[in-house]
């Protein structure tokens, strides 16, 4: 009988051991495979998925431990660590941020490091957001309008189109103005992933495509960040767009890391998003050599439109305070 428990003791106590050994050797092998993926990845040797949309112009580092650094992948995030792990013989690992959370999960095949990342950001925007519609009564005075547009003082005196005029009505006239071409849009969708896609009433043309901008909130503003390559693609592919690429490149290499910010107001179910003097001085260049090229001159209104625009910026740079924004309804 005492025999008995002993082979029993010895027994147990052989495959306890065998199994510490066993986990210990299985962890040996997965901290072996993590570290064979340590290193940094860029250019062709990395290819990084944003909920499936491709961005270009990334890094990421894996360190022996097993750490993943991503570099401009989540937006408003310069760096982001992730612990990853071996799952399958797939790298995976989440973490959280300012802003929401990512998880990931990552392969190397052929030396090219492949990173499937999924963004959650916690906010108030998510959702689509119609932009207000712009009315008029039969005298064709203005009754609502998605767009507003003020400054100040109000009774200095501009140009536009040849017309002196006060800043007061200056207002009142690109506000009615823009809003007739802003009406075009018809809605505004924010993703919790962090996209965003405009839809507009012509359903021809639709909606952007996904993964054209992406956006982040910080310190009260919002910012929009281009996909440069999704950019370029979209461009070159339209024969109308006198832009070069490398013109387009440096202009928008300035904004794909911080992004273009946009003050914005939530009031219940009503977004407002607006630009200030001082915030758009940066984008003007911006506009004058990417969206101005675009309208054809054979439209006599986007000729209008052209010269409109240079007059634009000579009044607001008289002006001591300037915004303009856009109205949208949930």
């Amino acid at each position: 009988m005492v025999m008995g428990k002993k082979l029993t003791y010895f027994i147990v106590l052989a495959y306890s051991i065998c199994l510490l050994f066993s986990c210990s050797n299985d962890n040996e092998d997965k901290n072996k495979i993590i570290s064979d993926y340590a290193g940094t990845y860029s250019g062709n040797q990395l290819k990084v998925l944003v909920s499936d949309v491709e961005m270009a112009d990334r890094e990421a580092v894996i360190n022996d431990d097993g750490m993943l650094i991503l570099k401009n992948v989540v937006p408003g995030e310069s760096s982001i660590e992730i612990q990853l792990s071996l799952s399958n013989g797939m790298l995976t690992g989440n973490t959280a941020f300012s802003g929401g959370n990512v998880s990931v999960t990552a392969g190397l095949d052929k030396n090219i490091l492949s990173v499937d990342a999924i963004i959650q950001l916690n906010n108030a925007l998510s959702g689509t957001w119609n932009l207000l519609p712009y009315t008029q009564n039969s005298n064709g005075e203005i009754i609502s309008n998605p767009v507003f547009v003020n400054a100040s003082p109000t009774d200095a005196t501009v140009t536009i189109m040849g017309e002196e005029m006060n800043v007061g009505t200056m207002c009142y006239f690109l506000s009615g103005i823009i809003g007739v071409y802003a009406s075009e849009i018809k809605s505004l969708t924010f993703l919790p992933d962090g996209f965003v896609i405009a839809t507009m009433k012509n359903e021809v043309i639709g909606s952007t495509p996904r993964g054209l901008l992406q956006y982040y909130i910080k310190d009260n503003l919002i910012y929009f960040i281009p996909n440069l390559s999704a950019i370029t693609e979209l461009i070159d592919s339209n024969p109308k767009s006198r832009v070069s690429i490398d013109d387009l490149v440096n202009l928008v290499n300035m904004i794909t890391i911080t992004g273009v910010p946009l003050a914005y107001d939530i009031d219940n179910v009503e977004l407002k998003l607006f630009v200030t003097k001082s915030m758009m001085q940066p984008s003007l260049q911006l506009i004058q050599q990417l969206v101005i090229p675009l309208l054809p001159d054979s439209n006599p209104l986007f000729v209008v439109v052209k010269d409109l625009y240079t007059e634009f910026c000579t009044a607001i740079s008289s002006c001591t305070s300037f915004d303009i924004g856009m109205a949208f309804l949930k």
